[in-house]
């Protein structure tokens, strides 16, 4: 897993071949969630494709494979 941007909130990752979104929000809760993107940093499916419900940022990168769906 590389990750190619990473903000207070947002990353990019690249990871077998893929680029995926990852954004951690605090609007019902924390919950931090993966979503398949592009190399620049933008969503291409909103169908979340992993993450999960009082996890940071850097929680669900440190543990990316494992957090997939």
């Amino acid at each position: 897993m590389n990750i190619i941007n990473k903000t207070k909130t947002r990353a990019t990752v690249f990871y077998k071949g893929s680029y995926y979104i990852v954004s951690e929000s605090q609007r019902r809760g924390l919950e931090t969630l993966i979503f398949k993107g592009t190399s620049d940093g933008k969503i291409t499916d909103y169908s979340e494709c992993g993450g999960g419900y009082d996890l940071t940022l850097d929680e669900v990168l440190a543990n990316f494979d494992n957090m997939l769906h």
